[in-house]
């Protein structure tokens, strides 16, 4: 078993170098590609030259920018879903996902539990929503701050009446306050999705510590969680219902006013594009060099470490081994991405490993 286990050990080491070397290549090929391409150099420009010259001719654009930007707000998620070229990553489907769902549940089995298993699949969607979802941030403060600037302007200028300045400033500043705690609070950090779990464990305890520390820890909790529910709420339930109210207000036809709107809705959404990319790319070399960091010098050198422990033959490192081996799947379970219009305006996205649901094929393999 020990002489097993020293091959594995050894085979190991070879597994994580080459994972480093991988990370070493990927994060110079990030520094490769950190300036933009001509394509979106051209479309950028021309996209300022659309806007500037509907901004001289049409006496209701800064209306036309407002509905273009919550129709931006609604249609901005399926722009993930258009075919990428330019080697983008296809995003993975129904039978990959379940996959890698059941997958997840046998790294997670580490404590034979469902509630560990099914904390570990909830985290791991979680992080991916909120890890793709900041680097949007940047490119809607940009839009919503100007359609806030727009309302207050035209609420001066006697353009806009009360309520139509309200709905949209309200709204507009839902959506940066959300972005903004994404960015500030980082949900997908380590610990984060845990430190919510162990909510009730903290509720349990004021329990136990009387009604006093029971009615302050629910009072924060509640306070907590009105706010951060009105938050969501707002920014990703409502901004379909302020579109069709703004509509209804200004008396708008969608069909009518296509003309105007959609060329400004373009314009936006390569902006958005443009700005989503650099930053994703940002945040993806910060997890690239993360993992880097991890793998060099923590989870290698241990591994060697078990390597020399099983050749000195006086001990049975298997078990530490399987360990360690866990914790290098648990930190492989996401791989970096990427997805591209025509092959420019390249996002960088964060997606499932799905390499991960045939490693316990291959460990099987030499047995067979």
């Amino acid at each position: 078993m020990q002489t097993g286990c020293t091959g594995e050990a050894a085979s190991f080491c070879t597994v994580i170098a080459g994972a480093l070397r991988q990370a070493e290549e990927y994060e110079n090929n990030l520094k490769e590609s950190l300036k933009p391409g001509t394509i979106e150099h051209v479309v950028l420009a021309s996209a300022a030259a659309v806007v500037v010259i509907l901004a001289l001719l049409l006496p209701d654009f800064f209306l036309f920018w407002i509905v273009a930007s919550f129709l931006l707000y609604m249609v901005n998620p399926f722009v993930m879903f258009i075919p990428s070229g330019g080697g983008g990553s296809p995003l993975p489907n129904m039978k990959e996902t379940l996959d890698y769902i059941r997958t997840l549940k046998e790294i997670g089995a580490l404590k034979n539990t469902v509630t560990s298993n099914s904390s570990t699949i909830a985290e791991v969607f979680w992080n991916l929503f909120f890890i793709n979802s900041q680097p949007l941030a940047p490119a809607f403060w940009l839009i919503y701050s100007v359609d806030i600037f727009i309302a207050l302007a035209g609420a001066a200028t006697g353009q806009f009446g009360l309520r139509v300045t309200l709905l949209v400033a309200v709204q507009s500043f839902a959506i940066i306050a959300y972005y903004a705690v994404i960015w500030q609070t980082k949900p997908y950090s380590p610990g984060f999705f845990r430190s919510i779990i162990d909510l009730r464990d903290d509720v349990r305890a004021g329990i136990r510590g009387g009604i006093r520390s029971t009615v302050t820890i629910l009072f924060f909790i509640g306070v907590g969680t009105a706010i951060i529910g009105t938050l969501v709420i707002a920014a990703m339930l409502l901004p379909g219902l302020t579109f069709n109210r703004l509509m209804d207000l200004e008396k708008i036809s969608l069909l009518q006013n296509l003309l105007p709107v959609v060329p400004l809705l373009l314009a936006q959404i390569f902006t958005v594009r443009y700005l989503q990319g650099k930053y994703s790319r940002t945040l993806l070399t910060g997890i690239v060099r993360e993992r880097m960091d991890t793998l060099k010098n923590q989870v290698l050198p241990a591994a060697e470490t078990l390597a020399r422990r099983a050749e000195s033959g006086g001990e049975d490192i298997c078990e530490d081994l399987d360990e360690l081996r866990q914790q290098f799947m648990r930190l492989s379970r996401y791989q970096p991405g990427r997805h591209c219009l025509g092959g420019a305006f390249t996002v960088y996205i964060i997606l499932p490993n799905l390499r991960l649901i045939f490693a316990p094929m291959e460990k099987k393999a030499p047995d067979q």
